[in-house]
């Protein structure tokens, strides 16, 4: 069975490069982690063990809640220039494009054989935006998280 930091790496790998094409269209350098980091710069998009939603449950068989962990995919961009980071942010929530990390997490469910599956909320899934302090404490960045429910890949 696939680890949580395995799992984490192949869905940091899949969102690199699914969305390297569209970030070399706007151009900018997406900074992704696999795990939580402090911003060094933005855009960027870690992910954070989450507290479970349901989701990670909902992705297995009938009686079969084993190896679900649920993921938190968080983005923040700059708001040096609002606009102009708002409209980034925008193209990393919405569901297509080529910045979409939905569509990104959409092209390989199996995250390269680490997932059996990941699941996130029908609709529209983000929190909407939110603030996130700067660690130098020099002011916000801009951002939203994507809840989804990963059911870790078995040998």
């Amino acid at each position: 069975m696939a680890t949580i930091a395995q799992v984490m790496d192949a869905m940091a790998a899949q969102l690199e490069n699914e969305l390297s094409t569209g970030a070399a269209a706007w151009p900018v350098t997406l900074h992704i982690e696999p795990r939580a980091f402090s911003v060094a710069e933005t855009p960027a998009i870690d992910m954070l063990l989450a507290n479970p939603t349901g989701l990670e449950a909902g992705l297995a068989g009938f009686n079969e809640l084993y190896g679900g962990i649920p993921i938190t995919i968080r983005v923040r961009v700059s708001t040096a220039d609002l606009y102009t980071g708002e409209d980034l942010l925008l193209a990393l929530m919405d569901d297509e494009g080529d910045l979409s990390i939905v569509k990104a997490l959409d092209s390989d469910h199996s995250l390269g054989g680490f997932a059996q599956d990941i699941k996130w909320n029908d609709g529209f899934p983000w929190s909407g935006y939110t603030d996130f302090s700067d660690v130098n404490g020099d002011g916000f960045f801009l951002g939203s998280l994507l809840q989804i429910g990963v059911l870790k890949g078995q040998s």
